[in-house]
């Protein structure tokens, strides 16, 4: 339901562009977005790893998460080399003059206009265990290697559509209890999280059988998935590659999904290499390799995990019937872990509100200062703030908020299962958004503005608000962000902690 909204200011890709103003709807999250107003922006990304500055690609994930001897990436940012040399802030148009532009406190919960990104502005991931290159390089150059990269990419992708032209399927895909489906569903684990609603529907639909070609940094959210039978690790390289292909295939699928909302060379080629009768995707440059490509919808008016569902299409009119839900749970012994950390740490406490303080990168980190504000501000009014930190983060946020004990964990299930158990999450723009609307937890989110024509990834499903930063969120002064999450703590009706 639609009400009063927020007046919210935008800003153009340059310093000196003119302010355009439009009004922002407030309701509950998980609707169709509506898009009015004139909207400048530049370029930016999010955590499901979309372009970068200038609407050029760069690389999707930054902090790293290790588990069970993996490396897992959470979050978003440039890799270590690029930050180092300047590329990235060359690209983005503004400079220093850039950052010094205010925040929009565009703010909302729910469907609404959902506002695009602009420029994302310069950012030091911080990522300390990461080895940087052993001399420095010429400014410029892992610029020329990246697009290099893209280029011979490109080039193969484009002899392998050639080579690999599938045929137009006639009608309709249609499935059995007895077939099986492949979906493939690479990169982060935001993008695996905004890809479950798709999964769970059509597993609903027909009952088939349910495969998932997942990357190492994802894979463990379809794990514990109840709509998915099988998962496939994929790992990089011809030879990862090659086992994914044929691992999947032994499965004699029936039809292939790409849930991808953009082109990926490994992906397509992936999808190319597989046999089945019917293959899935969204409408891209790679369509000649599927039998049904189906339309995207806008992606200015509409959020990814609408988008994806409506690959249901394919499958028939009734398509990937609704409510659409992101699908999450932590394992049980994870969720053991969080409640005995949480009555360890806070005796007595029922609610929390959680401060999660990691995002991959500087352009979303909100700063110690602001955070230990927040946290102070929180108790004052009855309510018991929960530290959330990565372990690249632990040593700076632990002294700046000594003695409070701050949850910091190698395991993502160990950590998703921390925000499980609050009643409102405040983090930036990360997978934490979509672990919280998977357990249907209220979010406060910090966001830095998505490029022109592309919705941020709210929280899908679940009530939130949130106030968009041009640039970087450390923009965002502590006394706006207290003044929107206050009502927002009051307006959701939750009792405050009371104390043992």
């Amino acid at each position: 339901m639609e009400h009063a909204g927020h007046i919210e200011r935008r800003f153009g890709r340059h310093a000196g562009a003119r302010r355009h103003y439009q009004r922002v709807g407030v309701g509950h999250g998980g609707g169709q977005a509506q898009q009015g107003g004139r909207v400048n922006g530049g370029a930016g990304m999010n955590s499901g790893g979309r372009h970068g500055n200038g609407g050029k690609h760069f690389p999707k994930d930054g902090n790293i998460f290790p588990n069970n001897g993996k490396m897992f990436r959470f979050g978003s940012g440039p890799l270590p080399w690029q930050t180092a040399c300047g590329p990235r802030a060359k690209r983005s148009g503004g400079g220093d003059q850039e950052n010094k532009k205010e925040p929009r406190v565009g703010v909302r919960a729910g469907p609404g206009i959902i506002p695009p990104r602009g420029p994302s502005g310069t950012a030091t991931p911080s990522f300390p265990h990461r080895p940087m290159p052993p001399a420095s390089l010429p400014p410029g150059r892992p610029a020329r290697l990246k697009w290099a990269e893209h280029f011979f990419k490109n080039l193969a992708l484009d002899a392998f559509l050639a080579l690999r032209r599938g045929r137009v399927g006639n009608g309709p895909v249609h499935l059995t209890a007895a077939d099986t489906v492949v979906f493939l569903r690479l990169n982060g684990i935001g993008d695996a999280l905004v890809s479950t609603p798709c999964i769970q529907a059509i597993k609903k639909r027909f009952g088939c059988r349910t495969v998932v070609v997942a990357d190492v940094q994802n894979h463990f959210i379809f794990t514990n998935n109840p709509s998915v039978d099988h998962v496939v690790v994929y790992r990089k390289g011809p030879l990862g590659l090659w086992r994914a292909r044929r691992d999947a295939q032994a499965f004699r699928p029936t039809a292939v999904v790409d849930l991808h909302e953009q082109l990926s060379t490994t992906v397509s080629l992936l999808a190319g290499v597989l046999s089945a009768p019917c293959k899935v995707s969204l409408r891209k440059r790679n369509a000649a390799l599927f039998t049904h490509p189906v339309p995207d919808l806008d992606p200015a008016s509409h959020h990814v995990v609408e988008r994806l569902a409506h690959l249901g299409e394919a499958f028939g009119p009734a398509g990937c019937p609704g409510p659409l839900r992101l699908a999450y749970r932590a394992p049980a012994a994870a969720t053991r872990e969080a409640q005995d950390f949480l009555r360890t740490a806070f005796p007595g406490a029922s609610r929390f509100v959680g401060l999660n303080t990691s995002a991959g990168g500087d352009s979303r980190f909100w700063g110690v200062d602001n955070y230990r504000r927040l946290a102070d501000a929180l108790r004052a009014d009855g309510w018991t703030p929960v530290v959330l930190a990565s372990p690249a983060d632990r040593e700076r946020v632990t002294k700046a908020l000594d003695p409070a004990p701050v949850f910091c964990s190698a395991s993502f299930d160990e950590f998703a299962a921390v925000i499980g158990e609050l009643a409102v999450l405040v983090s930036p723009d990360t997978a934490a958004v979509h672990v919280a609307a998977a357990y249907g937890i209220p979010v406060f989110g910090l966001y830095v503005a998505e490029r022109v024509g592309q919705l941020n990834w709210y929280p899908y499903g679940s009530h939130y608000e949130w106030i968009i930063a041009p640039s970087t969120i450390k923009n965002i002064p502590f006394a706006d962000a207290w003044a929107q999450l206050r009502p927002f703590l009051q307006a959701l009706g939750l009792p405050a902690p009371t104390a043992a």
